[in-house]
């Protein structure tokens, strides 16, 4: 138990570097269009988290297990696709970039943690359980 507390404190803390990087984009920076991306996606991964934990259901694990996988090459490429466009970003936009792409990466490192944690939990198991028994 202590280990989902220590994974949902720290999770809680990038999500609130993530959001408070994400907010300080405003509408004319060049980075104005992954405040949506990112909320949205994020967004839909908790839910489908949300979804295995409330049902237990073994697919919905095995999609919050997928959606929840290693982002270090994704945001690092996106990273690189960013510094290295026409697009000028200057030393602010450069630096809300890197934060937000690291508090995405951990994030979604913790998120699969989180994952692996509840999804091997015999609380989840027996509740699995005691669905298929209740058909």
């Amino acid at each position: 138990m202590l280990t989902r507390q220590k994974l949902l404190f720290w999770l809680e803390e990038q999500l609130a570097v993530l959001c408070g990087a994400l907010q300080e984009l405003n509408e004319q920076s060049a980075l104005h269009g992954l405040r949506t991306s990112f909320t949205e996606g994020i967004d839909a991964v908790l839910l489908s988290m949300l979804h295995a934990v409330d049902t237990g259901d073994k697919d919905a694990w095995k999609l919050a297990m997928n959606l929840t996988g290693d982002r270090h090459e994704q945001m690092s490429s996106m990273r690189r696709r960013y510094l290295e466009t026409e697009l000028v970003l200057n030393d602010d936009q450069r630096n809300q970039l890197v934060t937000i792409t690291n508090a995405t990466e951990q994030t979604f490192f913790l998120l699969s943690k989180l994952v692996q944690e509840f999804d091997n939990s015999p609380i989840v198991s027996t509740h699995i359980l005691m669905k298929k028994h209740a058909r």
